[in-house]
């Protein structure tokens, strides 16, 4: 493995398995960082994999303001100067979801095929609950200072991961929680349409513990009305008994999954179709 500091604006990555012909793009979610994936990428080892802190996050906490669309344009960089070829296949959770989708809205090129997972656009309940960042700042505080975050490590099975819970606090920084809630509100339909008419290989995943299954499907077939005639190229799953974060649940599931649609192999069983 090798790392790189941020420089010149260019976002912290983790990189590993350089030698590998095709590279992966892993982007985590909202407070958390690259260490949200250490427990997938054993799993990955056929593929060269660039793993980043997003803007605004751990090592790369200095560079921003944030926005979905720089995040975006931040792993276009990462892309275009590290990837082989300057083309990765990239897969995103929660936040990283939302910029895999709008890194083929502004960057098309550069994608190959995207897997993004609890990632739909917000229902009204949830852009209420955005619209108010200081609940959504001081309710994570709680939950990770009360016990309830062990208590759902110890239900859920999540892989336990203590440095990775100190980032997660570092990160949840008030101008980062205004700026993020505020822009994915507003991701909604007229982005999903635009991702769709890019044509890209997308696979819309979710867990049946929390996710929007019935917003993943919805969100699949319109990727599939807004591209290709033949319908094909994008597909919708749900994952029986995950959780919105099941990267640090079923990481090898989870990694089995990307390989499989990286590769245009059928998906594992885990994965139950939902069109």
């Amino acid at each position: 493995m090798s790392e790189e500091t941020a420089s010149h604006q260019e976002i912290f990555f983790r990189s590993y398995n350089e030698s590998s012909s095709t590279t992966i793009v892993l982007l985590h979610g909202l407070f958390s960082c690259s260490l949200e994936w250490e427990h997938v990428v054993p799993h990955l080892k056929d593929h060269h994999l660039i793993i980043p802190d997003l803007p605004q996050h751990s090592k790369s906490r200095d560079i921003g303001p944030f926005s979905v669309g720089f995040a975006a344009d931040s792993v276009a960089n990462l892309i275009n100067n590290h990837a082989h070829g300057s083309k990765a296949h990239v897969a995103g959770l929660s936040l990283g979801g939302f910029v895999t989708m709008e890194l083929i809205r502004r960057h098309s090129a550069v994608v190959k095929s995207a897997f993004v997972t609890g990632a739909t656009p917000f229902s009204p309940w949830q852009v209420w609950a955005a619209q108010r960042p200081n609940l959504l700042h001081y309710g994570l505080l709680f939950v990770m200072y009360s016990g309830i975050y062990r208590l759902a490590e110890w239900k859920t099975g999540l892989k336990p991961h203590d440095e990775l819970k100190e980032q997660i606090l570092a990160n949840n920084q008030w101008e980062l929680v205004k700026a993020a809630y505020g822009e994915l509100a507003e991701w909604q339909q007229e982005a999903v349409k635009d991702v769709g008419q890019q044509d890209k290989r997308v696979l819309a995943v979710c867990g049946d513990q929390g996710d929007n299954v019935e917003g993943t499907k919805e969100m699949a077939q319109e990727f599939r009305r807004q591209g290709h005639e033949d319908g094909t190229n994008s597909g919708a799953c749900v994952i029986k008994g995950a959780i919105h974060g099941w990267n640090l649940q079923f990481p090898e599931h989870f990694a089995d999954g990307i390989k499989a649609w990286v590769e245009e192999q059928p998906l594992p069983e885990e994965f139950q179709n939902l069109l």
